[in-house]
């Protein structure tokens, strides 16, 4: 049984992705705000998003789970960053 929802997101990348020192390598930079039914909506499942830094990785790092995904992608980080890109409704929690 995991400790957090964060220690739950670090056990779960590792089984997933793999290839990933979740101990010595990962680190959280937070979990987002999100709405829950929204997001159960889209997926279909509860999830929370943990937002972590990974450092510089290549796809033959990752060692994708086949079984439980589909497909791997990293998105650069300044691409969080450039605000004009931040998608903002009134009355949804950031």
């Amino acid at each position: 049984s995991d400790k957090s929802i964060v220690a739950t997101c670090l056990r779960e990348m590792s089984e997933e992705i793999g290839g990933i020192d979740v101990e010595n390598s990962v680190s959280v930079l937070g979990v987002l705000r999100c709405n829950w039914g929204e997001v159960h909506h889209l997926v279909g499942v509860a999830v929370t998003p943990v937002v972590c830094f990974i450092g510089d990785i290549t796809f033959a790092d990752l060692k994708p789970n086949p079984d439980e995904v589909a497909e791997c992608f990293t998105v650069p980080l300044d691409l969080f960053l450039d605000s004009e890109r931040w998608v903002h409704r009134q009355d949804f929690a950031p």
